[in-house]
């Protein structure tokens, strides 16, 4: 069983899961592929370790949205052995990769 959130997604109606239904409306929103989404949830992951996050020899930034459910975004950062953190004021997790200063933030980050 997927779960009413994937199912919901999967299928683009939330029946009377008020729960999907916030999501969903939260997904299509935000321009997102609800289908897409249902997939990435449906596959099977394991966790990153502090080892894993440890191993990454590469720059990298975290971009977050300041109201966003999978913060906080501090223990990731500094996990990682060169990170950055941009906190996006104002954003949620949806939000966040259509804004500006996200768009910015990469911008300035990758030097273009």
């Amino acid at each position: 069983d997927p779960g009413p959130i994937v199912a919901a997604l999967r299928s683009g109606t939330a029946g009377e899961d008020v729960g999907a239904r916030v999501f969903l409306d939260l997904v299509r929103s935000a321009g997102n592929d609800a289908r897409a989404l249902a997939g990435v949830l449906l596959h099977a992951r394991r966790p990153f370790t502090p080892a894993d996050l440890a191993a990454v020899r590469v720059p990298t930034l975290v971009v977050i949205g300041e109201h966003d459910f999978a913060g906080p975004a501090e223990p990731l950062v500094a996990a990682l052995p060169d990170a950055r953190l941009r906190v996006l004021r104002g954003l949620d997790h949806f939000q966040a990769p259509r804004d500006v200063g996200c768009i910015a933030a990469v911008l300035d980050f990758i030097g273009a």
